[in-house]
């Protein structure tokens, strides 16, 4: 392959010799891609060195905020900021509720900071050649840790003890059982994190269904709660209100005085 064989690669000003070693212009996470190593990131101060320069904005963005409207162009990379804005040493759960497409970007990057999730744990305990763990930790190369990284809150039939148990660092579950699990949050008591991740399927513009009820409550025993979005209007401004009330609440006024 050939570096403008690469998307995001620009050749350097007319006149530069092909015979320098590196006579293009390219992101430092691409290199990969033409055989090379990339160099240790350099950010500001503070900031996780696993993040981009533009990201470092999005994480000092949410750290500095109570409630965020985290709406980056799509395709950007919003996860991982939004991850590592989570605190290394909280206890209280980071907690993701999300479409179900979303829940493997989750699970890999929960992964790759705190270790193999509770299938990988699992299967380390029972120790008897049946179970391989979890596939996602295996093709990342990570394994069990005594505290894991990540759990699915499926189905509405809870299973809180298993969750107590455990006390993953991450938790997630779709918007369609958010409304069953908000049980769970009456053993836990806190949220460090919450995260609302492509709130615009959550069907927000009905703003008194029960997801949207069971989101604003959740929001009530979090830390730190964060909406990520590429797209958060559909087509008019007032429809942007029931995002920000559920992670601002009161802080936008009533529906009708911010739609006129």
């Amino acid at each position: 392959m050939r570096p403008l064989d690469v998307p995001g690669v620009r050749s350097m000003p007319r006149g530069a010799s092909l015979a320098k070693p590196w006579p293009y212009e390219i992101h430092r996470t691409l290199l990969p891609l033409l055989g090379v190593d990339a160099p240790p990131g350099v950010t500001a101060s503070g900031a996780p060195q696993i993040l981009r320069p533009y990201q470092v904005d999005s994480w000092r963005f949410i750290r500095s905020r109570r409630g965020t409207l985290l709406a980056d162009a799509q395709r950007v990379g919003k996860t991982v900021p939004t991850l590592y804005s989570h605190d290394e040493d909280d206890t209280d759960p980071f907690f993701v509720m999300g479409p179900l497409a979303s829940r493997i970007v989750w699970h890999e990057w929960a992964a790759r900071r705190w270790g193999g999730c509770v299938a990988q744990l699992e299967a380390k305990l029972k120790k008897n050649g049946r179970s391989k763990g979890c596939a996602i930790c295996n093709r990342i190369g990570v394994s069990a840790t005594d505290v894991p990284s990540f759990m699915v809150l499926e189905g509405r039939t809870l299973d809180v003890e298993r969750v107590l148990k455990y006390k993953p660092r991450a938790l997630f579950c779709t918007y369609a059982v958010g409304s069953t699990w908000r049980v769970l949050f009456a053993h836990l008591k806190r949220i460090g994190t919450l995260v609302f991740d492509e709130i615009h399927l959550a069907g927000v513009q009905n703003r008194n269904n029960i997801t949207v009820e069971s989101m604003r409550w959740l929001n009530t025993v979090s830390e730190r709660a964060v909406a990520v979005t590429g797209t958060p209007l559909f087509n008019r401004t007032q429809g942007l209100w029931p995002i920000l009330d559920i992670v601002a609440p009161a802080a936008f006024g009533d529906y009708w005085s911010y739609a006129r």
